[in-house]
């Protein structure tokens, strides 16, 4: 006699079970806390802009929205102000999830940027997914690269992580 023996209502649970761990093992990457930070190291305001482009798929977190045929793919989002010694927070997503470049001002001539790539910059508050828009009228910023790949799957899990502006 097989006392282990389960029945198809049993096995039907118990699969079910297993089916609802797994979903929430996955659905977890996507709602975990992390964020990327930038803080101001100088004795000057400074203003930041910020662009990124996330993976998305299974098990691999959020998506910023912008993934389609007819934008880059990046997000691009600005101003931040930043007091000297203050610290903002640019995004609560997995920062590992995601390519990052910033630019960053202090309006004394004092610019973070021109390793990465150029961005459409408003000079106001702002959010867009760059491609989207054919303003002609809005400078390009080269930004600078801060993180150029995006970490996605099993072993990949959300981290935080803060920039640091100095002179």
């Amino acid at each position: 006699m097989n006392r282990f023996k389960m029945s198809g209502n049993g096995m039907m649970r118990s699969l079910g079970v297993l089916a609802v761990a797994v979903a929430m093992l996955l659905g977890s990457a996507g709602t975990a806390h992390a964020w990327y930070k930038v803080k101001n190291s100088t004795p000057n305001t400074v203003w930041v802009s910020h662009a990124y482009w996330s993976k998305s798929g299974l098990g691999c977190g959020w998506n910023d929205g912008c993934d389609n045929n007819s934008t880059s793919g990046w997000a691009v989002h600005g101003w931040w102000q930043i007091s000297p010694g203050g610290v903002a927070i640019l995004l609560t997503q997995g920062y590992s999830n995601a390519a990052h470049q910033l630019f960053a001002h202090d309006g004394l001539g004092h610019v973070w940027g021109q390793n990465g790539f150029s961005f459409g910059t408003p000079n106001t508050v702002f959010a867009r997914c760059e491609g989207l828009f054919t303003d002609l009228d809005i400078p390009y910023l080269q930004y600078r690269t801060i993180r150029s790949s995006a970490c996605c799957g099993i072993g990949c899990s959300p981290s935080d992580f803060t920039t640091t502006l100095s002179l």
